[in-house]
């Protein structure tokens, strides 16, 4: 840290003298005022944030104001302006010599050329939008400007066609899956990289390791959700290879550049704004619970000590119990026979309304040569389940100044601390997920009664719950089994640039990401699911460092003939990135509740890493333009990664591009036609490796014997591995009409993904499990539309709309020889016996199959795919794993609408998806359970009738139940035996097929369809077409006037009701399908694992400026 405060301690001083300067000059300035109003001259309608300069005689600016969301201005004119000059995007500029009167309309004429749209490309530039021979969808603040996500990413959801966001809803510090054009990597996680000012930063995730059965482990966030939306100026999405190829190996899939605020657009002068936001989250969608019958099996339940699996079924965690009719049955905690009934809201009663409260300040300078732009951020967040919690701090400082007219300098630097006292755990891991206790807390259970979570007199030591065979009390893990972090991330730049001549510029850049982060892992004594229920504890301490050293020259030639002009751009690029981790685990407490590494009641186990990387670089880029009408542009790119052996290490990719604005060419005599735009591009990228995948290493182990261990690792490395490589083909258009009210973007493309670099399957005889390869082709071929318009654009009234749409269809074109599937996860969850189920790569079909055991099927005639039967139950085909299909979607969508009334504008987004498949483990879980009405499982249908139900029990005086002379508890006669019939057929007395008529116990019946039993390997049957949209956001935002906000001392007054995910419209049962997994350190899509309910977001927004 040390050595970046030194590296913008120059930049700090001098911008900190150019805001003293500039404070005293703008408050030095004698003043009058008046008030009226900009327009657009043709509508009359008010001009949006046109910017006012006021002019001296020579013409030098002597500082400026905006106007508000109507147009209306209020001017403060200094005494020495002679006139002022009005400007707006999209319009030309308007210059008024002084002096003003009151109530003047200034009428601004539209810009003949409104196409001229500059979008923030590759390395920076900036580009025509005419000028781009591939797709680059742009984001302004705006679209970040009230209903803010803790993570970033998610407010992208919708807004980008051929983007597929997943969000997760696994606690407050929950990352987000962003994927381009579908996945190319059977290895890799798919993800852009993301360029924050010219800096590119790692959005990976960092994760403690799989919990328990495969959970979802603790999600502490990936790196992107860090960024202030506050700050953000743009984003622009580099879609595919040909766009961002500039940045090398790391952009094989995508790139997002996010350009924050730096003050170089704002009015001159000082200005402050202010924002704070106040929102509620209240859960989304649960699961469909029944509360018909409670707690038992087989009808039977009466509560003793909580520890009998059978017998009096008090521990049983199920509810295929009594009906849940007021009958007396003994309960947790009751004191006696109590009237057995539903506790509907136990589930909802659990969580809390979750609240989160952001403020930021900044204060903004700008004038003729410098500008600066500092902030600060605060966010508190709780959230839904108990003691649950995320903070952070945000501090970013932006700024240039010109020196002498050829030197310009900027900077910026992004200073994050954040961190949480406990980020629940979601997935199926009892000792410390919130969630696997759920799948079987009797419906009956008050959960208010363990809200006291420690058994009196035993504090410290023993949990209280309903039962002590299998979970834990749900206030114990919020409370005692805390996975805590600290989080300190340092983000900058430093960057000069030279106009070495008029036409030629040289850049110079170094820039710094570096990540400290500690992490703590509580698990108190008396957790079920730890060995020995001893308790432990673990401490991990992560590191991260990445720097990168950039040179650019360009040379800039407008003016090459009347018809031609070209810009041509070199550089190099040096790169090298430092990961440790640290971490030390104690198996078991010698003090309870002292979470210390020395209060190991066993040896202290420890394991570290550390990892390095370079990549060296060069590149260059040229653009040919003809008639400012036809673009050509090449780059080319070659990068040396430290992580290939040294006669592979070295890798080029080109690309190359072409565009025609047919409209400046042609004269189609078609007054509705504004513009057409057509454009081509293909490209290749490379793609290196993970460090030490070139050389076998040894693993080090604990102290075994006296002896410190080590062994080889399972992986056969390879010295010939060779770099990946993707090849892209892009075709598209841009269509504009009726004056630019209409836009219709179309683009097709088709990416080919080749030498994957993947672990090739080994005999065990060999050593190893796997080797390290080359090998396998992925194809993505899709289909991207945007369409945007102003279907009424009145006086006091418009209305905006944008909708787009992305198809993307994916294919394992080949594997190695002689192999036809591999295994991207071999085993979704573990420790659950069984054939396990698993995410593959299947050639021939999509990438990321579903893959698992069926039932027995009939493969012909009228019965054809039903289930077989045998004695009622479902037969499972053991020997033969089938797929359920791909979590690819067959297509995506998303549309907003912007209402404008006056000084109101109300947004309206939707999205969602069609198609794909997710298998849901909480829904089969739920069934298994019996807590669940299972109505919303159409294939199988409620699971309420045809359960085992028996009278109720007989007590004593003394509150015992009667028993026999052995002393069993006497049950009575089944008042119902158990008569459900499953769907499907079963053989006959010839053999043939019949429908299935025989009778069983719905928990038989329900265990072996969802779950087979306990192997829970079945796929087909928790698997479910994953369509759904989403009332992504609402906003309603009221602009103060203006002279009511200067009353008060203020320039404005935006105050904005705002919501996040408010509805969800879908089939998937109990869950919201937009989840995902995490295993072995990556993102898994198509399977969720008992996810955290996801949440809907409401609240209020204010904003002003001073």
């Amino acid at each position: 840290m040390s050595s970046f405060k030194h590296f913008f301690r120059p930049i700090l001083l001098g911008l900190g003298i150019i805001l003293s300067i500039a404070s005293t000059n703008a408050f030095a300035q004698d003043a009058e005022l008046v008030t009226g109003q900009v327009v657009d001259a043709e509508t009359q309608q008010g001009v949006l944030l046109a910017t006012i300069l006021f002019l001296d005689g020579a013409g030098e600016s002597l500082g400026g104001q905006t106007t508000d969301a109507e147009g209306f201005y209020s001017l403060e004119i200094p005494e020495t302006a002679a006139r002022i000059r009005v400007s707006a995007v999209g319009y030309n500029d308007l210059f008024v010599n002084l002096p003003l009167q009151d109530g003047d309309v200034l009428e601004l004429q539209a810009e003949v050329e409104l196409l001229d749209d500059l979008v923030v490309t590759a390395l920076g530039f900036k580009r025509d939008q005419k000028s781009i021979g591939y797709s680059v969808q742009t984001l302004d603040a705006q679209d970040f400007s009230s209903a803010k996500e803790t993570n970033l990413v998610n407010s992208i959801a919708g807004k980008v066609a051929g983007v597929q966001i997943t969000g997760s809803s696994n606690g407050v510090a929950a990352s987000s899956n962003i994927t381009i054009r579908g996945e190319s990597s059977l290895t890799g996680n798919n993800q852009p990289l993301f360029v924050v000012n010219g800096l590119p930063i790692t959005n990976g995730l960092t994760s403690p390791g799989d919990g328990l059965n495969g959970s979802s482990t603790i999600d502490f966030g990936n790196a992107a959700s860090i960024i202030n939306p506050y700050d953000i100026e743009s984003i622009s999405v580099l879609k595919g290879p040909a766009a961002a190829a500039l940045y090398g190996t790391r952009a094989g899939d995508g790139v997002v550049l996010i350009t924050t605020k730096t003050g170089q657009n704002a009015a001159e002068g000082v200005s402050v704004d202010f924002t704070s936001d106040l929102l509620l989250s209240t859960i989304l969608k649960t699961p469909d619970f029944q509360n018909t019958f409670g707690a038992g099996a087989y009808g039977r339940r009466d509560y003793e000590t909580g520890t009998q699996y059978f017998g009096t079924y008090d521990a049983f965690g199920e509810n295929w119990g009594p009906r849940m009719d007021g009958r007396m049955v003994r309960q947790y905690k009751s004191g006696g026979p109590a009237p057995f009934v539903p506790q509907e809201d136990n589930f909802t009663g659990f969580f809390d309304t979750g609240v989160k409260n952001t403020n930021n300040i900044a204060l903004t300078f700008n004038d003729r040569t410098s500008n600066f732009r500092m902030s600060f951020m605060r966010m508190d967040q709780q959230g839904i389940v108990p003691n649950s919690d995320l903070t952070r701090n945000s501090f970013s400082l932006n700024g240039g100044t010109t020196l002498r007219q050829r030197v310009r300098i900027s900077g910026n630097m992004n200073y994050i601390d954040g961190g949480s006292d406990n980020v629940p755990n979601a997935g199926y891991d009892e000792s410390s997920s919130i969630m696997y206790g759920w799948m079987w807390y009797p419906r009956n259970l008050d959960i208010a009664k363990l809200e006291d979570y420690w058994e009196p007199g035993q504090e410290g030591t023993q949990q209280a719950n309903h039962e002590s065979l299998w979970t834990n009390n749900p206030y114990f893990l919020a409370n005692e089994n805390t996975n805590s972090y600290q989080r300190q991330r340092f983000i900058g730049n430093l960057q000069v640039e030279f106009d070495i001549t008029s036409n030629l510029t040289a850049r110079f850049r170094s820039s710094g990401d570096i990540n400290n982060e500690a992490r703590q892992f509580r698990r108190a004594i008396s957790t079920r699911g730890t060995s020995g229920e001893r308790g432990s504890y673990q401490e991990d301490e992560l590191y991260f460092k990445e720097t990168n050293q950039e040179f650019l020259l360009t040379y800039s030639d407008r003016d090459v003939t009347k018809d031609f002009n070209f810009e041509v751009s070199v550089g190099a690029n040096a790169m090298r990135q430092e990961a440790s981790e640290l971490r030390s685990f104690a198996d078991g407490l010698v003090v309870p509740s002292l979470f210390n590494i020395g209060n190991s009641l066993g040896d202290i186990s420890t394991s570290q890493y550390k990892q390095e990387k370079e990549i060296q670089s060069v590149f260059g880029l040229a653009e040919i333009a003809f008639q400012d009408a036809i673009f050509l542009n090449v780059t080319a790119r070659n990068d040396w990664s430290s992580t290939l052996p040294s006669d592979n290490n070295s890798y080029f990719y080109p690309s190359v591009s072409l565009t025609a604005a047919l409209t400046d060419l042609v004269d189609f005599d078609a007054p509705w036609l504004s513009f057409a735009n057509v454009r081509a591009a293909y490209a290749e990228v490379g793609g290196d490796t993970d460090p030490y995948n070139t050389r076998n290493v040894f693993n080090y182990g604990n102290v075994w014997g006296g002896q410190f261990v080590a062994t080889e690792s399972p992986l056969l490395r390879n010295p010939n591995l060779k770099p990946e490589s993707t090849t892209s083909i892009e075709l598209g258009t841009d269509l504009r009409f009726l004056e630019n009210r209409l836009r219709v973007d179309f683009t097709w493309y088709d990416i080919r993904s080749k030498d994957q670099i993947i672990n090739l399957p080994l005999a065990k005889t060999t050593g190893y499990e796997a080797k390290l390869i080359n090998a396998g082709e992925i194809q993505n071929q899709g289909v991207e539309l945007l369409v945007s318009g102003t279907p009424i654009q009145k006086q006091n009234f418009s209305w905006e709309i944008t909708a787009n749409y992305a198809k993307n269809t994916s294919e394992v074109v080949s594997l190695a020889d002689g192999i036809e599937s591999y295994l991207i996860v071999a085993d979704m969850y573990p420790a659950d016996g069984g054939q396990d189920l698993s995410l593959e790569a299947r050639v021939g079909e999509p990438l990321g199959q579903l893959i698992g055991l069926d039932f027995k099927r009939v493969q012909s005639g009228p019965y054809k795919g039903e289930i077989i039967h045998e004695n009622g139950l479902p037969v499972v085909n053991t020997g033969e794993k089938v797929s359920a299909g791909t979590y690819q979607p067959d297509f995506t969508y998303g549309f907003g609408n912007t209402f404008r009334w006056k000084d109101f504008t109300l947004f309206v987004q939707f999205d969602g998806r069609v198609g794909g498949n997710i298998f849901s483990r909480t829904h089969t879980m739920l069934a298994s359970g019996g807590g669940i009405t299972n109505k919303d499982d159409e294939r199988l249908g409620s699971i309420l009738v045809g359960r085992v139900e028996l009278p109720p029990l007989n007590y004593d005086a003394n509150g015992q139940p009667a028993r026999d002379a052995n002393g069993n508890i006497i049950w009575g006669d089944p008042v119902n035996s158990g008569s459900f019939v499953g769907p499907g057929v079963m053989v006959g007395p010839n053999g043939e097929f019949v429908d299935n008529d025989v009778e069983v116990a719905t928990r038989d019946y329900v265990y072996r369809y969802y779950n087979n039993i306990f192997n829970r390997d079945v796929i087909t049957t928790g698997t479910y077409e994953n369509t759904w949209v989403k009332l992504r956001e609402m906003r309603l935002t009221y602009g103060l006037p203006n002279e009511i906000a200067e009353s008060v001392g203020l320039k404005y007054v935006n105050v904005s009701a705002v919501g996040r995910n408010l509805l969800l419209f879908t089939d998937v049962p109990s869950i919201d399908p937009e989840a995902f997994s995490i295993r072995n350190g990556r993102i898994v899509q198509g399977f969720e694992s008992t996810s955290l309910p996801s949440t809907r977001s409401f609240g209020l927004t204010v904003n002003f400026g001073l």
